[in-house]
């Protein structure tokens, strides 16, 4: 299942230590430019969803709304997360191709960097 892949590719990136979990840690690697790709739980906070859209849109960089709270945090082996952001390229690459398949959507204002 592409849900089951995209999580899997979290796991991965938790374990390589390629990723930031939580508002503060996400919105700290998405301002010192290490971010690849955001991604915000479903069920998240309609504030949460709106920030970390801003954020993104003004660094360049995708949001993707993708899963709850509960199935983000699983995947990397944590309490539910509202926010996980990648940073590496290639992960974030390969967990978008998974993630397409998984209703994986854009949060509006959130653009990929050129």
């Amino acid at each position: 299942m592409p849900e089951d892949r995209a999580g899997g590719l979290l796991g991965l990136a938790r374990r390589a230590g390629r990723i930031g979990a939580g508002t503060n840690a996400a919105l700290q690697l998405l301002r010192s430019g290490r971010a690849e790709l955001v991604i915000v739980a479903s069920d998240a906070a309609p504030r949460t969803k709106g920030l970390f859209s801003r954020e993104a849109g003004r660094y360049g960089i995708r949001a993707l709304e993708w899963a709850d709270t509960r199935r983000l945090g699983l995947s990397i082996g944590a309490t539910p997360k509202a926010v996980v952001v990648l940073t590496d390229r290639g992960l974030a690459g390969a967990f978008l191709l998974a993630a397409s398949g998984a209703s994986g959507q854009d949060l509006p204002g959130g653009e990929q960097r050129k």
